[in-house]
């Protein structure tokens, strides 16, 4: 970067002007440093020669910035002449490329809790004003000694209270020294950049800090982006070598944001301090004390507050200071002389302000002194003030832990106090730290130096109060279901955090707009009846605390339970992956693939989707915690409502795991649908559905819910998932999962695929009895069921496939039985793609199904059947069809399929529509002997299409004839031709087989002679006369 200078004006006066004193401390008398003139004053130029130029760049958390130096005087010593620069121009551009403090800028959105630092910060600030700002308050670290674990966490449960994602690290896990805890704190911010603000729980000799010019440093520890000295992050520190310490100081800051209230009046008076040195040019714009005291007390006071002590020297007592902060004081400024344990003017000391009895009434100090902050070696001014065990002290002072210099701290201390009465900064580390970054752009090196080594004694986030609270109207609702995804609360107030938090877990904030109303989001919520905290904080205002009702779900109405081979948008799986990547490429080529998977993941996950040959193009992140890839064990269950509106149905996850247990609310979140919460522990390894009323799980379901009866599970079953018939098997594993997907696939409405294995195999005998149940059972389509076996012999989990879109997924095992196990699903499902992967890590009791569930088509079709039962009475069959769908229908492509005989031709019908959903068609009901073959398609205008049975023509639903028509008797004809006699008739509808009787006279007695299926009949010509007749009959073959 560089820098040009242009329009200069300016105006010379002769005038005498003395050398500086250069930067002095203030343990030091100005008026006893002398004036040395350098060399500077032999020379006859004007000095400085140059107007101004650029310091080096720096970061500052999210961006690089340069500060442009300006010297708008300049002397000659020998002429006596002082050039003073009236205006000029500076232009600041790009030259060339730059080493120092380069920055790629990778952050995309900006911390609320910095915003307001940069636009104070940046002249040109405007140009990023577009800028998206996080509604976020930022992370807070709280890093903490191990004899202060319990005594921190009130102020841990508070801040998450209040919405601010708070973590407890325990320093023994960090290490020992303060060059590990810098360390430390640097990988956790390069891990995760949304880290805002660090409370370190403990004394030097507890957790150490760093040093600097000899003194305690740990703003040191905020430097974490670029080689600069500008503060990325804010660090706190509650000092305390006691437990009692801790809980002063974790009190007083609970209080102080929690439970003021309108009657805390003395927030808006404030106290200034300060000496009777400095002015003549010695101070910050050639103030004294004084006068830059008087200078931020006029500011107070025309900000709002409504008095502000001048407690200056000469004559500035302890007492009266004592007295004003008993009475009650909200903010005070010192500025003059200090020592490692009192305030030189006044004299106010360690005793005195431990002995405070100011009880609540706590204020926060901007304090411009030497050593008042030197913690390391002794307990210090600072430390005194915050750990005040009689109910008072300070709630947070910024106290230097090296001799200060004389001007600089006077800046930050301006810069405090208006970045105060502008309300552009309301936490303590906010003001802080903006002061020092103005210091540091004004006096440079001298400024590092007193900002690296001036610490924040107190909390770094605490909102700090400048007038008396007001209360704000909180309206938001007294209830809400399970499964609400978002929540309004109105305040009143702009810029309000709003926080609902459960069992110290925060499950959603927000910021309020302008016109006060917070929309807040839920993440991950907890599924079933609990009640909320509401908590709101804003500055200047009454904390609100209120409760919100978490309440079930009513149940859907006329709820079906999908069964798992219906239409599907898509599969979903975890990552990491429990799968082989083979399998999870052709899952995303046949439907999108929904990955669930971790914020902190998902940049890991896509490279290593992408490079193993996964179609991107079909991949969705739905971003949520998790702890495990059993997602279907986890995973939420599918129903359509009676209006085919798909909705999403959890229970309570059977195994220890949270963030498992929350991933069903971000499906339905991420889809956008209603979830409805069963009070029932289960796991989707262990059900299985027709999709037409029926459900099928182990007796485990009794077992893990002792306090449920089987009928109150029928019930919850029916109400919930439209579950008419459960089913309940023991499981013949007998292993510790219990789970049906073990042991069993259902693989349509009429069709359950079982594990087979040797006679001497140990649960030969308890697997033969569950298929003897299942013997016992009927279909939803009224007929028993088709059980076909799969052998596994080796304790295969060949069971454990998944359908998805007419493939089935299955696991091998390497073993002799794999290829016997494709053909059996084979044999089952003609049609169906069947393919087999390999994975290292497939289990007997868990592969492939377990890993793996569906997102389900919202606009699916569904297909309900109950075949008509022949009768020999009824020439007509009536085929009634239910049809639930989204799109119109396509009524040529509405049909029944059908043929009589194998060797029939199939022929389609169309259905005709009734009502509601139901179509029907008569069909000419088979006769006895034969054997009706349908199934059914339905195609809406989409061409979205469903068959049944599924395997449609492949595996056609079957209807054997009993129906017994009424048979009429023959026309015969009799020819004598030659020596033969030839009997001819006509065709009988129906008839199949014809009998020749004979009989010697009209009268006697007909004995069958022949039969055939032909129209005629021949026999040799006798003598004997004979009388014949013809019998038309249907024979059942």
């Amino acid at each position: 970067m560089a820098i040009e200078v242009f329009d200069i004006e300016f105006k010379d006066y002769a005038i005498k002007v003395a050398p500086s004193k250069g930067v002095i401390t203030r343990d030091i008398d100005p008026a006893k440093v002398p004036y040395t003139f350098g060399n500077v004053y032999e020379e006859p130029f004007y000095y400085p020669n140059t107007i101004a130029n650029l310091s080096e760049p720096y970061i500052l958390r999210d961006f690089r910035g340069i500060t442009v130096l300006t010297n708008p005087f300049a002397y000659n010593p020998v002429t006596g002449s002082l050039r003073v620069y009236t205006y000029f121009k500076v232009r600041v551009y790009n030259k060339g490329t730059d080493s120092v403090n380069t920055f790629n800028r990778f952050r995309i959105s900006i911390s609320r809790s910095f915003y307001t630092l940069y636009e104070n910060h940046f002249l040109n600030w405007n140009s990023y004003r577009y800028t998206p700002v996080d509604d976020s308050y930022g992370k807070l670290l709280v890093i903490c000694h191990t004899n202060f674990l319990s005594q921190i966490a009130p102020y841990i449960n508070w801040k998450r209270q209040k919405g601010i994602d708070t973590e407890l690290v325990e320093f023994s896990t960090i290490g020992t020294t303060a060059s590990q805890l810098k360390t430390y704190i640097q990988n956790r911010y390069n891990a995760d950049n949304s880290l805002t603000f660090v409370q370190l729980v403990g004394d030097a000799p507890q957790i150490p800090s760093l040093s600097y010019f000899g003194g305690g440093s740990d703003p040191g520890l905020s430097l974490v982006a670029g080689s600069d000295n500008y503060p990325d992050i804010f660090i706190g520190r509650f000092s305390a070598q006691t437990t009692a310490d801790v809980i002063a100081q974790v009190n007083k800051t609970i209080f102080y944001e929690k439970d003021l209230n309108t009657s805390a009046t003395w927030l808006s008076q404030a106290m200034g301090i300060a000496s009777a040195e400095g002015g003549g040019g010695q101070g910050d714009n050639g103030e004294s004390d004084i006068q830059h005291m008087n200078l931020i007390r006029t500011d107070l006071l025309n900000y709002g507050y409504t008095s502000v002590d001048q407690i200056y020297d000469p004559g500035a007592s302890t007492s009266t200071v004592t007295t004003n902060v008993n009475n009650g004081r909200g903010f005070i400024n010192y500025v003059g002389h200090g020592a490692d344990n009192y305030w030189v003017t006044t004299g106010f000391s360690n005793t005195n302000a431990s002995d405070l009895t100011n009880g609540n009434k706590v204020p926060f100090i901007m304090d411009v002194a030497c050593v008042n902050g030197n913690f390391v070696s002794t307990t210090c001014f600072a430390e005194a003030w915050m750990r005040n065990t009689h109910g008072g002290g300070a709630v947070g002072i910024y106290a230097s832990s090296i001799n200060q210099s004389w001007n600089s701290p006077m800046r930050a201390q301006d810069e405090v106090t208006d970045l105060l009465i502008a309300e552009t900064h309301t936490t303590l580390g906010g003001l802080y730290y903006n002061g020092s970054c103005k210091m540091m752009d004004v006096y440079g090196s001298d400024g590092v130096n007193m900002f690296k080594t001036w610490n924040i004694f107190g909390d770094a986030s605490l909102q700090i109060r400048s007038k008396t609270p007001l209360a704000m109207t909180v309206n938001h609702p007294a209830s809400i279901y399970t499964g609400t995804n978002s929540v309004s609360v109105s305040t009143g107030v702009a810029g309000a955090l709003v926080a609902l938090t459960y069992n110290n877990t925060i499950y959603g904030k927000a910021f309020t707009n302008s016109n006060g109303i917070a929309a807040v989001n839920f993440t991950n919520p907890p599924i079933g009846e609990i009640t909320y905290t509401v908590t709101v904080t804003a500055f200047n205002r009454v904390t609100y605390i209120g409760t919100l009702s978490q309440i079930n779900t009513p149940a859907p109405e006329q709820p079906r339970f999908v069964a798992e081979w219906e239409p599907a948008k898509g599969s979903i799986i975890r990552y990491p992956v429990g799968l082989p990547y083979t399998m999870i490429a052709d899952l995303s080529n046949n439907g999108l693939l929904y990955v669930i998977v971790s914020s902190s993941s998902q940049a890991t996950c896509n490279s290593e989707l992408s490079a193993n040959g996964i179609n991107m193009a079909n991949v969705r992140y739905i971003i949520t915690n998790n702890d495990s890839y059993w997602i279907r064990d986890y995973g939420p269950w599918t129903i359509m409502d009676g209006d085919n509106n798909m909705q999403l149905v959890d229970f309570i996850y059977n195994r220890p795991r949270p963030d498992d247990d929350a991933v069903p609310s971000a499906i339905a979140n991420y889809l956008g649908v209603n979830i409805s919460q069963m009070d029932i522990t289960h796991s989707g390894g262990n059900i299985m559905t027709d999709g037409q009323g029926k459900a099928m799980s182990t007796n485990l379901v009794l077992t893990e819910n002792a306090t449920h009866s089987q009928n109150a599970i029928n019930t919850m079953f029916n109400n919930y998932l439209g579950v008419t018939d459960y089913q309940l098997y023991p499981d013949p594993n007998n292993t510790y999962i219990n789970h049906i997907d073990c042991w069993a696939k259902l693989l349509d409405v009429d069709k359950v695929l079982i594990r087979s294995v040797p006679t001497n195999h140990p649960q030969y005998s308890a697997i033969e009895a569950v298929v003897a149940q299942w013997q016992t059972k009927l279909s939803s389509y009224g007929t028993p069921y088709k059980i076909f076996r799969v052998n596994t012999s080796n304790d295969e989990p060949y069971t454990n496939s998944f359908i998805f879109n007419k493939h089935i997924y299955v696991p091998l095992m390497g073993t002799a039985n794999d290829a016997a196990a494709l053909l059996a699903y084979q044999n089952a499902m003609p049609g169906y793609t069947v393919t087999g992967y390999s994975y290292s890590n497939f289990e007997s009791t868990d592969a492939i199904h377990c890993r793996v569930n569906t997102i389900f088509d919202n606009q699916m079709i569904s297909v309900q059947h109950l075949p008509p039962v022949p009768s020999s009475v009824l020439q007509t069959l009536t085929f009634n069809v239910n049809i639930a769908h989204t799109n119109a229908l396509n009524q040529s492509g509405t049909y029944i399929s059908w043929k009589t005989g194998k060797n029939g031709i199939w022929q389609n019908s169309n259905l005709s529509l009734q009502s509601n959903g139901n179509w029907l068609i008569n069909l000419t009901a088979p006769v006895i002997g034969d054997t009706l073959f349908y199934w059914i398609s339905a195609t809406d205008v989409t061409n979205r299409n469903v068959t049944l049975p599924l395997c449609a023509l492949q595996d056609p639903f079957m209807l054997i004839g009993v129906y017994v028509p009424a048979i009429n008797q023959p026309q015969v004809q009799l020819q004598i031709q030659d020596n033969n006699v030839r009997i001819s008739w006509n065709v009988v509808p129906y008839a199949n087989n014809y009998v020749i009787y004979a009989a010697d006279t009209p009268q006697g007695s007909f004995l069958p002679v022949g039969s055939t299926s032909e129209t005629y009949w021949e026999t040799s010509l006798t003598a004997e006369k004979k009388f014949f007749k013809i019998i038309a009959q249907r024979v059942v073959r």
